[in-house]
């Protein structure tokens, strides 16, 4: 009798708890297309660009990139990984919006011979400066050991010195992994290329992609934020999360948080001893990537409506995974506050796997790119 009462239980708890994200980006859930899509024109030039900066002056895009022949390596190792070593398979590259091209970035003192893939990037006016720039890159190498690839990778993040507009940049830093930063995803600079945060969307480098490893985090989540300084090193400032992947900040002590195996972006604030604590949510009804703040204030997330087709294409970088940008600003009608809006969702044809999405608020554009998208899209946008 014991026996078919917690059978019921527990399917009764995990449908409580799976329900909602099933209805809202389970298998069966269909993206259907809404916004504005014909605004949008597409620059096939580069691919797999992870992560758009916006240079709000200028309103150049830098992007990082790595090319889908590698991503899907990066994202499927075996035994015999054929990694294109020594090859410039990852990339940075300056988008100009106004002659419509693509200037690559000369990462001098880069290690091509171990880098792997790129992944978050930030880039920040240099203090005192209105031409200099410095570009924080999340680089996942290859272990210096021989550690093959399909164990694990030893992640670091670079910091480079370049000016607006200029295809070469200088390597300034660089931070390699150590026992706070893990397996970085996301980074967010300083203008005194003296410290950055970043987001560790797992508790260890080793590869952990079975279904068990995903259940195992739910119930015991110990993915983290953390905090690098030149002088004082790097530490956990936020813990217990399931998968943080996305992070931007006002520069006020307020953060925002997207962690992939949730539906809402978490907003932290950072207390006097340097930690950050969560104090808010903003609901967004779907899984997501990374997120960005306007010039007007506004968050920015690219949202990914059908995790079923998110994973398939992680591991097979061809499949047209549906997309979605949601804008969050302050609400203003009574009892709401937060006014989170769908502004475009397509099914994959046009926007395919679009983890960064940033808005120019001087030029009313949009702009968009994707881990294993094969373009980047770009939208007006009033």
């Amino acid at each position: 009798m014991l026996l078919p009462l917690l059978t019921t239980f527990a399917i009764g708890a995990g449908y409580t708890v799976l329900n909602p994200l099933l209805k809202t980006h389970g298998p069966f859930y269909k993206a259907h297309n809404f916004g504005r899509p014909e605004t949008c024109t597409i620059y096939d030039q580069v691919e797999g660009c992870e992560k758009i900066s916006l240079h709000a002056d200028s309103g150049l895009l830098y992007l990082a990139c790595t090319n889908l022949a590698q991503r899907q390596v990066w994202m499927n190792p075996t035994t015999e990984l054929p990694l294109a070593k020594g090859v410039e398979t990852n990339y940075v590259t300056i988008f100009d919006p106004v002659k419509g091209d693509f200037t690559p970035v000369e990462l001098r003192g880069l290690d091509r011979t171990r880098s792997v893939a790129f992944h978050g990037m930030d880039v920040v006016p240099v203090e005192g400066s209105k031409d200099e720039l410095y570009i924080y890159l999340v680089d996942h190498h290859l272990y210096a050991d021989g550690t093959p690839p399909i164990e694990a990778y030893d992640s670091a993040v670079e910091v480079y010195k370049t000016k607006v507009g200029s295809n070469t940049a200088d390597l300034v830093w660089t931070v390699p992994r150590n026992d706070a930063l893990v397996t970085p995803n996301e980074v967010v600079g300083s203008g005194d290329a003296k410290s950055f945060y970043f987001t560790n969307d797992a508790e260890h480098p080793e590869r952990a992609d079975s279904p068990f490893d995903a259940l195992r985090q739910y119930i015991n989540p110990r993915a983290s934020i953390g905090y690098c300084h030149v002088d004082e090193g790097c530490k956990i400032i936020m813990d217990g999360l399931l998968k943080p992947n996305g992070l931007a900040t006002t520069g006020n002590g307020t953060f925002y948080i997207v962690d992939s195996l949730w539906t809402d972006v978490i907003i932290a604030e950072q207390r006097e001893d340097g930690k950050l604590v969560q104090v808010d949510t903003i609901p967004t009804e779907t899984i997501s990537d990374n997120v960005s703040i306007d010039e007007q204030g506004s968050v920015w997330i690219a949202g990914l409506p059908n995790t079923i087709v998110a994973v398939k294409g992680m591991r097979d970088v061809r499949t047209r995974v549906p997309s979605r940008f949601i804008r969050a600003s302050v609400g203003t009608a009574p009892n709401e506050k937060y006014h989170v809006e769908n502004i475009l969702q397509d099914d994959g044809q046009l926007l395919p796997f679009q983890t960064t999405v940033v808005h120019d608020s001087r030029r009313h554009k949009l702009y968009a790119h994707g881990l294993i998208s094969p373009w980047l899209t770009a939208c007006d946008f009033p």
